[in-house]
């Protein structure tokens, strides 16, 4: 594990300072001491507000939005075809993974980087006396969460990670990776410990009430808690969170008008990052919209929905519509994800970029229901399942078999999802197959996906490699199976 210091974070901090628009709130202490950074509300709050600001500056990624979790997960699946000539970004698109690909040991210092912020922020709140009450359980709620966001997709990238729960870098430098079953337990834990601490509506960055959905609520833990449980295939409780949320009505709603669910407004929103800055327009929106024929010198504008995901869609989908742009160039017509309309043209700011949101709560929902056996009916995985199509403009489905009831709700969230935070990538991994037990659907989907985009599939590739650089540093870290 790389090493952090105090000094660190303070300078991250006092950077933050730039990104007023984001925290709507004055800079941060700029001197080393801890104390200073946590000594009342306001800068106490500046250290965890620098987390979503990384968030949605690099979307996860030390790097641009082009190596982003979302952008590396939806090439490594079957969701997007690259005319990128980069390397790493073609090896993971080819599932060649090499256990020195940058993108990926990219990923993995990011999400660490943060975690030893929210381990910061816990110690420091914990350590203060000039904090109020409020402000306490709201810090110690959200460093909670974002450890547990961060850890979720850790252990669905890599599997066993080191369990890293403070700032001290001596220990983290030469932490084992933790049991995957530990690592979802302290995952769980994480949340449930924000459910308690976290309020039920918004604040901003002055922690006043906002209609900005920019930092996690109580929604934000219960709908993640949510998803691991599905994850976890702890049916029950996923239904049961996901159906918290769900009934938590008038405040989340499933947007009428799909060119609404990605705006500022969003009433489907559950958490989203906010543009940092004075940057009117999110990252996806840069990274995917086509203007001309796809470049091949830069992943940025280099990727196309693929050909299996575009006929995918039903021709009566509003989804296709609103969200998959065109482009014609001579006898070539390129289609592209256009969830997000702002580009770097935009004057003002009218899109946040999602993280979660409410549709994923009723195919979260309806796949949990499908499993304890609930298939039809009031209160069953078809309904939640016609929730998502009648938005879509599409008509209620009457299946009635469990395979083909698991297989409509794989199809929602294939169309509905598609390209957001590694959906696709993940539910190909964690899915059994409908028919076979043994298998999972990545074994039944990739080998063809794999050969279609120029690579070849194997069991291991489910998993990417430990990064090299960290290895070297930490010699308790041992490597992913097929990557010696």
């Amino acid at each position: 594990m790389k090493k952090y210091s105090i000094i660190y974070i303070i300078s991250l901090l006092t950077f933050a300072s730039s990104c007023k628009k984001f925290v709507e709130i004055g800079a941060p202490a700029t001197s080393v001491s801890a104390e200073n950074v946590f000594n009342n509300d306001i800068n106490a709050t500046s250290a965890v507000s620098y987390i979503y600001y990384d968030l949605m500056a690099n979307n996860f990624s030390v790097a641009q939005s082009s190596n982003s979790i979302g952008a590396l997960s939806a090439i490594a699946a079957d969701e997007l075809k690259t005319y990128t000539t980069g390397i790493y970004q073609l090896l993971i698109y080819r599932n060649q993974l090499l256990k020195d690909n940058t993108a990926v040991s990219n990923l993995w210092a990011s999400a660490y980087k943060n975690i030893y912020r929210a381990n910061t922020v816990l110690e420091g709140v914990a350590a203060s006396a000039g904090i109020s009450s409020a402000t306490r359980n709201q810090l110690n709620g959200e460093a909670k969460f974002l450890r547990a966001f961060f850890y979720s997709y850790l252990v669905n990238l890599y599997g066993k990670v080191p369990l890293v729960l403070s700032s001290d870098y001596k220990q983290n430098a030469t932490a084992a990776r933790a049991a995957v079953a530990d690592v979802y337990r302290q995952i769980v834990a994480d949340l449930k410990e924000a459910q308690g601490l976290l309020t039920d509506g918004y604040l901003s960055g002055a922690n006043t009430t906002t209609t900005s959905r920019i930092r996690p609520n109580k929604a934000a833990a219960t709908a993640l808690l949510a998803r691991v449980y599905l994850y976890l295939g702890d049916w029950a409780n996923a239904e049961a969170q996901a159906s918290t949320i769900i009934n938590a009505g008038p405040t989340y709603i499933l947007e009428p008008s799909l060119t609404n669910v990605f705006k500022t407004t969003s009433k489907e929103a559950i958490w989203q990052l906010q543009p940092a800055a004075t940057v009117p327009y999110t990252l996806d929106g840069v990274f995917y919209i086509l203007t001309t024929t796809p470049t091949s010198g830069f992943f940025d504008r280099s990727n196309v929905l693929s050909t299996d995901l575009f006929n995918a869609f039903e021709a009566a989908d509003n989804r296709k519509a609103a969200w998959v742009g065109s482009i014609t160039v001579g006898a070539n017509t390129y289609y592209f994800p256009g969830k997000y309309k702002s580009t770097t043209t935009a004057t003002s700011l009218t899109e946040n970029l999602m993280v979660l949101r409410l549709a994923e709560q009723f195919l979260i929902r309806a796949e949990a229901r499908a499993m304890q056996g609930k298939l039809t009916g009031a209160g069953s995985a078809v309904e939640d399942v016609n929730a998502i199509r009648l938005r879509a403009g599409l008509g209620v489905t009457t299946l009635t078999a469990p395979v083909d009831i698991m297989t409509a709700i794989e199809k929602e969230r294939r169309i509905e999802l598609f390209t957001e935070w590694g959906h696709r990538w993940f539910d190909l991994k964690r899915m059994k197959s409908f028919t076979n037990a043994s298998l999972t659907r990545a074994d039944e989907v990739m080998p063809a996906a794999a050969a279609a985009k120029g690579g070849a599939w194997a069991a291991y590739c489910a998993l990417w490699p430990i990064p090299l650089t960290e290895m070297a540093s930490d010699p308790n870290l041992d490597q992913n199976s097929g990557y010696n």
